[in-house]
């Protein structure tokens, strides 16, 4: 089993767009378009190129599709263009529990994934495709993607770390890459 802790990690919850103006602002866009998540926070995590700080909130207010968002330490436009891309985190503890027919993608990520007793793999990744989340799972020499929807799904156990799938035979299956692409030599 997947040693994937949802509890102590931080969610991705938007990304920064580019600059709001000249005096350091920044437009952030959420993944889940509308939340108040930034508004009560004092803090939050930047992530670019792999590395993490912790930035204080100077101020949130809400645009036409994205948040504009004041950080502690970003006062020109040069120093907010050079945060664009920058993921924002926050802790999973902070974030309000989902409904009962509600998930985190990010909860997903590590979860095994069995058909009946035979075991399939473990998630990999995951994406929105219209209102449908897919999953992609990874066995050792198969991956493939399934619907995360009634057809496909017996039970997700997010806290036996496990999904339940039935009958996925007819989904397209790719091998898995085991090894660096190797592209062929000019003869």
């Amino acid at each position: 089993m997947s040693n994937h802790n949802p509890s102590d990690c931080f969610i991705e919850v938007g990304v920064i767009g580019r600059p709001h103006g000249v005096r350091g602002e920044l437009k952030v866009h959420l993944h889940c378009e509308g939340s108040a998540i930034l508004y009560d926070k004092e803090s939050l995590v930047v992530e670019l190129c792999g590395r993490r700080r912790t930035v204080e909130i100077a101020g949130a207010r809400s645009a036409a599709n994205h948040v504009i968002l004041t950080l502690c330490g970003i006062e020109s436009r040069e120093q907010a263009d050079a945060l664009k891309g920058a993921k924002i985190l926050v802790p999973r503890h902070q974030l309000p529990e989902p409904e009962d027919d509600e998930f985190y993608v990010h909860d997903l990520l590590g979860m095994e994934v069995f058909e009946g007793a035979v075991h399939l793999g473990v998630v990999t990744s995951s994406r929105p495709q219209g209102d449908v989340e897919i999953a992609t799972v990874r066995g050792e020499i198969e991956e493939f993607e399934v619907p995360l929807v009634d057809a496909f799904l017996v039970e997700m156990d997010f806290a036996g770390r496990r999904i339940e799938l039935r009958d996925t035979e007819g989904l397209p299956r790719n091998p898995v890459r085991t090894g660096p692409r190797r592209s062929a030599a000019p003869t």
